[in-house]
């Protein structure tokens, strides 16, 4: 049977690459010698192995499951801001505006509400943002893909001067901060599209699949984040 997904544990790893390297907090991670399995440590433990809370976007909008793919990046937005501690919504906002142009420069039509969350600690500690994880290129698998909930009243790919504007009237950036931020996410993909490179050096099977991905990332850099 043919595999639907092929390489989708090195196509995490290297997404959460890109993501770390444009400066965003993720979880532990590491891919297997064979590249079959990623390894992800679990955000919702403590140091002692105890349970954190954790509620994700869909919980905190109150809406089903079914519902993930309903909504706006601006709605989310508003909800993390609400429900973070108030000394974390500046921070919780920018992590939210890196992590959707991480998403967009690395075609990830997966970022739905269940993949945005909080985290609690314990009564009278504050409520942070859960770091990122469930990043995935999509569009190597499904050519056409899309975003998952809508910006600007579309799930088009948002050009630069869209995500420019996400990032100043709903992530409370100035426009420099934003194009900063967006440079930084550029920079981070091309350096772990080099890397991703040389990971064909070791597993020539992976090779179809890192070349697609590495043209889907500089489309996507292309349209995204270049103004």
């Amino acid at each position: 049977e043919a595999d639907e997904f092929p390489e989708l544990a090195a196509n995490e790893f290297f997404c959460l690459q890109v993501a770390m390297r444009a400066g965003l907090p993720v979880p532990a991670h590491a891919l297997s010698d064979n590249g079959r399995f990623l390894v992800v440590e679990r955000f919702d433990l403590d140091a002692d192995g105890r349970y954190l809370g954790f509620e994700d976007g869909c919980v905190l909008q109150g809406l089903p499951v079914a519902a993930k793919y309903d909504g706006s990046y601006e709605a989310l937005a508003q909800t993390l801001a609400r429900f973070v501690s108030p000394d974390s919504r500046p921070q919780t906002l920018a992590f939210l505006f890196r992590l959707l142009a991480v998403c967009c420069a690395v075609r990830n039509g997966d970022a739905h509400l269940k993949n945005f969350g909080v985290v609690y600690q314990a009564p009278g500690l504050p409520v942070a943002c859960a770091p990122a994880y469930d990043i995935v290129t999509t569009q190597v698998y499904l050519p056409r893909d899309v975003m998952a909930l809508t910006l600007d009243g579309r799930k088009s790919w948002p050009s630069a001067k869209v995500l420019l504007g996400f990032g100043e009237r709903h992530c409370a950036l100035s426009r420099a901060k934003a194009r900063e931020i967006m440079g930084k996410v550029a920079d981070a993909v091309a350096d772990v599209g080099a890397r991703m490179q040389e990971e064909t050096k070791l597993r020539a099977g992976f090779r179809p699949i890192a070349a697609e991905m590495r043209r889907i990332w500089e489309q996507g850099v292309k349209r995204s984040l270049v103004e």
